[in-house]
């Protein structure tokens, strides 16, 4: 009796777990800005999503009907009395070719770091990801531990 309640109360979690990951697929949302505009979106900071807030916008409609994803950019203008570095945040409809989620290059006045991402949010600056793979496997610790006691 005990070992079939906690069975449902697995399922239960492993069913709510699952669904939880699942995410519309129509629309993202990224951090949208530029720390030359605006300062603080240098400082963004996907931990403490009320603070950053109003930079947090869902990406518009593609006219081709392209998926949207987001984008954070890091560059430093270099070779100047005063080096500046700057951060852009946007949305992306036209993804690059490359395998790797980032892109890092030089030139002789510039550095920049360009990475691409497809979840919520996840051009802040730090971002906890909980996998499905931790959640599950939560879940199936507490079902272990419920079944010792």
């Amino acid at each position: 009796m005990l070992v079939t309640s906690l069975s449902k109360i697995f399922l239960l979690v492993s069913v709510l777990t699952v669904t939880s990951c699942i995410k519309d697929a129509a629309a993202i949302k990224c951090y949208q800005c530029n720390s030359a505009l605006t300062p603080e979106c240098a400082q963004v900071d996907a931990l403490h999503p009320k603070k950053f807030e109003h930079l947090y916008k869902e990406c518009e409609v593609n006219e081709e009907g392209l998926k949207p994803f987001c984008r954070k950019i890091e560059f430093e203008l270099l070779g100047r009395d005063k080096e500046e570095h700057r951060i852009l945040r946007n949305c992306g409809w036209i993804p690059s070719s490359r395998r790797k989620p980032c892109l890092e290059f030089t030139t002789d006045n510039h550095y920049q770091l360009e990475c691409e991402c497809h979840d919520d949010g996840c051009n802040g600056s730090s971002r906890l990801k909980t996998s499905l793979f931790v959640m599950l496997a939560s879940s199936v610790l507490v079902f272990i531990y419920m079944l010792s006691q």
